[in-house]
């Protein structure tokens, strides 16, 4: 497509929580403006873990304000009405079906891609509910209505086929796993010790924790395969399933040979949360990390304690655009809680030792501007002092199961 010919580029999803086509959406996305082409994020709601990145990158985003992607069809069909976009794309079934209705109920042109990410016959028994198993039906219906339909994998793109899709419609392309920073992080260290003991062979596998993927089946055939030989395996990802897998390993006693790294039992944030664009995502993302009672503890500085208010716009704290969000204690308790985390709490007001240097530095930037405080940095002020101004305060909360 002529660069001069797409003025907007849409990317329709329920929200950007952290899954498999949220996380391909931010790459195409990033791909399409470094190309020139404007990119707007179209969410049923405006939430999810990848909300900041997308943000940080230069994306926009509209929220439709949608409980349920039925309900975001109506919103959908007015946004394309008033901002014309060139193409609408989607990526998650039912909202693939939303995308199409709502390009044939709006008043404007817009051509609609939609991607299918997983054979929609097994993944609706794997579900299980009512919805999920009308899809492979409604699909039959509605995507032959689509502009283009693309299957990330060719037995993805074949059951379209046979559902009823016009094989002209339905092309095959594979996520964009490999991008520029691909060799780059290919070369880091490994990040769990079965990979470079020298032990057992290491039979890895990555995806969401959900019944779709099928990890007891994966989990048996490790059983199987260890009877005949030593192996290990590597479990990568976290969803509902988590807790039922690793019982299921238990189960067949591979406790010491299949490992499932993802949650952590404490997750720190000092002196990081104040430099964050959206720290509410930030609190979100680290409860997703947290194993069910794990603990987060936070750091930050107290904008309604004494010494802040008594120094005002002189407080040191305030120190844009190093620090970006400022918290009180009741406003931070309020976010961990909205969160997720249950009884968050102050623990202390924490004092610090600062260098001298530091102290002088701070004392002119926000005192004397005019006597250079970077140049003063720059002095040898050897030794410290332990100052506590009560203005900082530790938070700890515990993530709910």
């Amino acid at each position: 497509m002529e660069k001069n010919r797409c003025r907007l580029i849409a990317l329709y999803l329920p929200t950007l929580a952290s899954g498999g086509a949220e996380t391909v959406f931010l790459r195409l996305c990033q791909a399409m403006m470094a190309r020139g082409r404007r990119v707007t994020f179209v969410l049923d709601r405006a939430e999810g873990p990848l909300l900041a990145a997308a943000q940080a990158m230069g994306g926009a985003v509209h929220d439709l304000g949608a409980r349920r992607t039925l309900s975001a069809i109506r919103p959908l069909a007015r946004w394309i009405e008033r901002e014309r976009p060139d193409v609408l794309m989607s990526a998650i079934s039912h909202n693939n079906l939303a995308a199409i209705l709502a390009a044939r109920l709006a008043d404007a042109p817009c051509r609609v891609v939609v991607g299918e990410h997983a054979a929609l016959r097994s993944h609706s028994q794997a579900m299980g509910t009512w919805r999920h198993r009308l899809m492979p039906v409604l699909a039959r219906l509605v995507y032959p209505l689509a502009d283009a339909v693309v299957g990330v994998a060719r037995g993805v793109s074949d059951e379209l086929v046979a559902l009823g899709v016009p094989r002209a419609k339905v092309s095959t392309i594979w996520n964009p796993v490999v991008t520029d920073d691909f060799p780059a992080r290919a070369a880091q260290p490994a990040p769990h010790p079965w990979l470079s003991d020298g032990g057992p062979p290491v039979v890895m596998a990555a995806g969401r924790l959900a019944p779709v993927k099928d990890y007891p089946t994966f989990l048996e055939a490790i059983a199987h395969l260890r009877r005949r030989r030593p192996v290990r395996a590597l479990l990568l990802g976290d969803g509902p399933e988590r807790e039922a897998l690793l019982a299921l390993r238990d189960k067949f006693g591979l406790a010491d040979c299949v490992d499932l790294p993802g949650r952590f039992d404490v997750v720190t944030m000092f002196d990081v949360l104040e430099h964050l664009p959206d720290p509410a995502a930030a609190l979100r993302r680290a409860h997703q990390l947290l194993a069910p009672g794990g603990l987060l503890i936070v750091e930050t500085g107290d904008l309604a304690a004494p010494w802040a208010r008594l120094l005002g716009r002189r407080w040191y704290f305030l120190d844009p655009p190093q620090h970006l969000a400022y918290f009180t204690a009741t406003g931070l308790l309020a976010l961990m809680t909205k969160a997720g985390f249950a009884a968050p709490h102050i623990v202390r007001r924490q004092g610090r030792w600062v260098s001298l240097r530091n102290a002088a530095f701070k004392i002119v930037r926000h005192v004397l501007p005019d006597l250079a405080p970077d140049r003063l940095a720059r002095l040898p002020f050897p030794g410290a002092l332990y100052v506590n101004f009560g203005d900082t305060m530790i938070v700890v909360a515990s993530a709910s199961g």
